[in-house]
């Protein structure tokens, strides 16, 4: 049972850089267009984005 628990933290951790890395990205494509919706995008994005990394880590 712990070996298949670890594996799904493993798992999960690696989809949590992931689904990161490309809400940085996203923001990065929008900067180009709009400078001020960039930050309020990712000031929102971060404010669902970081409950739910520690909902799915630590459970």
């Amino acid at each position: 049972m712990s070996a298949v628990i670890n594996r799904a933290k493993q798992h999960y951790s690696k989809v949590l850089v992931f689904e990161s890395l490309f809400i940085l990205g996203f923001c990065l494509v929008v900067l180009i267009y709009n400078v001020t919706m960039a930050f309020s995008l990712l000031a929102g994005m971060s404010a669902a984005y970081l409950p739910h990394c520690l909902l799915v880590f630590f459970s």
